[in-house]
């Protein structure tokens, strides 16, 4: 959902940026988009809702200067993956940076995760979407602004 959420307020602001989605495991490589979350999506009138869920690869390491975190599982994983493949001992020397969504929320919640809908119900889809819509708009907010996404303090 971020994806499309992301892809679309970025059009709207005329900003040009490059925005994909990574699971840290395969388990859904291949799969569409959960139908919970194109309804949601469609619901809010976003468009982008042909996704094909991909696992993360080391050449996403080298290709992206930020990756983002849904949940503290996944940027565990991530901090992991980027010691191995590009021998960073800290999560945050170097590029890419990996930081949690959560950061972006207002105010910010960095000490917890964006829930995980797939078990929930259709509102459970509603509300994460919430989250994304208020945590993009800052993203967004900051690379208008040259802000290097208020980063600092992580």
């Amino acid at each position: 959902m971020a994806v499309s959420v992301t892809k679309e307020m970025a059009f709207k602001k005329k900003l040009e940026i490059i925005t994909q989605s990574r699971g840290v495991a395969g388990w859904h490589a291949g799969d569409e988009m959960d139908k919970r979350a194109q309804q949601a999506l469609l619901k809010r009138g976003y468009k982008y809702i042909d996704h094909r869920a991909k696992k993360i690869t080391a050449e996403d390491f080298k290709a992206f200067e930020l990756l983002i975190a849904m949940d503290s599982g996944h940027f565990m994983e991530l901090s992991v993956l980027k010691s191995r493949l590009l021998g960073i001992k800290k999560p945050n020397d170097g590029l890419p940076r990996i930081i949690k969504f959560t950061h972006f929320l207002n105010p910010p919640l960095k000490d917890t995760d964006v829930p995980d809908p797939y078990y929930g119900t259709q509102k459970d889809f509603d509300k994460v979407l919430d989250l994304i819509e208020q945590g993009v708009e800052k993203i967004l907010f900051n690379i208008e602004n040259n802000d290097n996404l208020n980063l600092a303090s992580n």
